[in-house]
């Protein structure tokens, strides 16, 4: 083994405590940013553990929702009734009785089927006013501000929204 002179290790520990001073500006913030990564890293597997029991307990809340919808009758199953742009098949009949709104709904889908309770519950028994003014905003702090944001993937938040719009829509013919 070859021993370092004294002398020579003297001067290593000058060159890198040198080298550590002059750098340390570009060197503290890899060395944090690196902690800071790590510690992510340990809390992404936190973090996306809680996020599935949310969507699992979210999922099975909507189904469990849906299930409650009733019966749809098959003569209700017609083009016009149809929901256009969701993967599943969904329809939803609507009528006005002393100036109120009623819904029903059916779609192939568990958890569309759940989606369209959710709506049909909450927009059943108001005007048609009612729905195109004020019911939007409402629809949106309510997705914003639960769980039942974390459920969803792009096509089923966008199947609400296309639920939703196509209620609306149908609410607005009774204006006419």
């Amino acid at each position: 083994m070859h021993k370092v002179p004294q002398n020579g290790l003297i001067l290593s520990r000058i060159i890198i405590g040198f080298l550590c001073n002059k750098f340390s500006q570009w060197l503290v913030p890899i060395i944090q940013f690196a902690i800071f990564e790590k510690y992510l890293d340990q809390k992404r597997g936190n973090f996306n553990s809680y996020r599935k029991s949310v969507i699992q307990y979210v999922n099975k809340k909507s189904i469990e929702l849906g299930r409650k919808l009733g019966e749809y009758p098959e003569i209700w199953k017609i083009k016009n009734n149809r929901v256009k742009g969701c993967t599943s098949n969904v329809f939803i009949h609507i009528y006005l009785t002393n100036g109120k709104i009623f819904y029903s709904g059916y779609s192939d889908s568990e958890i569309v089927k759940g989606q369209l309770a959710l709506l049909i519950n909450g927009l059943n028994m108001l005007t048609p006013k009612e729905i195109i003014n004020q019911t939007e905003q409402y629809l949106t702090d309510f997705v914003k501000n639960t769980d039942v944001r974390f459920s969803m993937t792009i096509s089923r938040a966008n199947s609400l929204g296309t639920l939703y719009q196509f209620m609306k829509i149908k609410a607005e013919e009774f204006l006419n």
